[in-house]
């Protein structure tokens, strides 16, 4: 007996469901069910402001304009919200920011043709970091590759910013989380080779896409969600020292993205994808796609 085919229910207003039921029948071909029904789904797209009371066995995507501030509020009054889209990204790009994730939601095994990093067209580096002496080479390496790659001079150093803190995070904060006292930045740190971080980097079309990796899997959706809380109530955010993440990094992270994939698997890895717009014109795309995919040691999504 066949499995069942994931079901992927559209709940948005017309023109913009209408949108979405095409592109994403053409970017899985066929490999799913697309439906406007109120049938049990496997994932469900609804607007952002009709949000779903509870939590139910399907996974919710909201999509709808709200600056960052409010998303992360909505994130934190509700705890199984972990997928947010600008509607402002549809339908130039959105649809494969995040189909690599949809489609991991959806239970695929094999990534869709256009995931993001995995694409055919995809042409990048990847190099480990474990010495954080060796931080500040290894992101000149990466901004002079922004830069070849037609980047300007003020969005190859947004880039390096948000590289920089994505890669101090797992050398600093990810090993010392669990632990009695936070490692300043300042501090020489050599990170066996198992758990050397991984960066991995490139462009694809106008968006510049950085991976980084750490070992540990240390990162929780609660502690995450209460940084970027505090991060939206402030004006003048400080950095933060306590362990397992910083303040005005991880802001400027989520605040200078287009898409911002974090994925975690418990105590084994955490994986910051975040694509970064690099062109900006009388079209340019308003908005950003958060996804957040928390497991737990069982495996089963947070």
């Amino acid at each position: 007996m066949s499995a069942r085919r994931p079901v992927l229910s559209v709940s948005l207003d017309d023109e913009l469901s209408r949108t979405a039921c095409s592109t994403y029948k053409s970017l899985f071909a066929g490999q799913l069910d697309i439906t406007t029904g109120p049938e049990p789904a496997t994932v469900r797209l609804v607007r952002l402001d009709q949000l779903p009371t509870r939590r139910t066995n399907e996974e919710v995507v909201a999509i709808g304009e709200a600056d960052l501030p409010s998303v992360v509020a909505l994130m934190g009054s509700h705890p199984w919200l972990n997928h947010v889209i600008s509607s402002g990204l549809f339908p130039s790009i959105e649809p494969e920011l995040s189909s690599m994730v949809l489609w991991r939601l959806l239970g695929g095994r094999t990534d869709p043709a256009t995931s993001t990093l995995f694409h055919k067209s995809f042409v990048g580096r990847k190099a480990t970091v474990r010495d954080s002496t060796l931080r500040g080479k290894r992101l000149d390496l990466l901004m002079e590759y922004a830069l070849q790659a037609g980047v300007s001079e003020i969005q190859g150093e947004r880039i390096r910013d948000i590289a920089e803190e994505l890669v101090s995070n797992a050398l600093y904060d990810a090993p010392a989380e669990g632990k009695s006292a936070p490692v300043s930045r300042d501090t020489h740190v050599v990170l066996p080779k198992d758990q050397a971080c991984t960066i991995t980097y490139g462009m694809l079309r106008d968006m510049f896409f950085v991976r980084v990796q750490d070992r540990f899997g240390t990162l929780r959706r609660a502690r995450l969600i209460q940084v970027l809380t505090r991060c939206a109530k402030q004006t003048e955010v400080t950095m933060d020292p306590s362990r397992g993440g910083a303040g005005l990094g991880l802001w400027r992270v989520f605040s200078g993205a287009s898409l911002v994939v974090v994925d975690v698997k418990h105590n084994e890895s955490t994986t910051f994808l975040v694509g970064i717009e690099t062109k900006k014109s009388r079209r340019a795309r308003k908005g950003r796609a958060i996804h957040l995919l928390f497991r737990d040691e069982t495996g089963a999504r947070s």
